[in-house]
């Protein structure tokens, strides 16, 4: 499975490609319970940044499959990180109101209600990312070969 640790040229069928995405799955469940176990959760961190490098190029394979540049993942993640920026800033917010909203009514009323508007806002903005990527991601991919490379299926070994 790690043979292609970093290639992102090429293609990846489904299967590989949902395969690693259930052993990363595995790998993090069982490392977060021996972190807890042991009293040490940076391990899970540690595995996360282990295996993004081969997630990336796994997925970036996948897409190819499907006739897509790679650089999609970029504009995903892209997203994500400026959705994420606005969440974050909106949940100081909320708590800020939360805080001090009893000795400053209406401006930290204001703040809070903003705040939790921007998290719900932020979380929904990421819903349509995710459906968008899972759905390219498990979709078929293009019979015979591609700009990319040949069919998966049908390449000896």
């Amino acid at each position: 499975m790690l043979r292609q640790y970093v290639v992102f040229k090429g293609r990846a069928a489904r299967s590989e490609y949902w395969w690693w995405v259930l052993a990363v799955f595995i790998g993090q469940v069982t490392v977060g319970i021996v972190g807890d176990v042991i009293d040490a959760p940076i391990l899970g961190g540690i595995f996360s940044i282990g295996v993004l490098v081969p997630s990336l190029a796994v997925a970036t394979r996948r897409l190819h499959d499907t006739g897509r540049r790679g650089t999609w993942i970029a504009l995903w993640i892209g997203i994500y990180i400026i959705l994420g920026i606005v969440m974050i800033v909106s949940a100081g917010a909320l708590i800020v109101g939360l805080l001090f909203g009893s000795w400053y009514a209406s401006s930290f009323e204001e703040v809070m209600v903003g705040g939790a508007i921007g998290v719900v806002v932020s979380a929904l903005g990421m819903l349509p990312i995710a459906i968008w990527s899972i759905v390219w991601l498990a979709g078929k991919g293009d019979d015979g070969p591609n700009q990319f490379g040949p069919d998966p299926q049908s390449a000896p070994g």
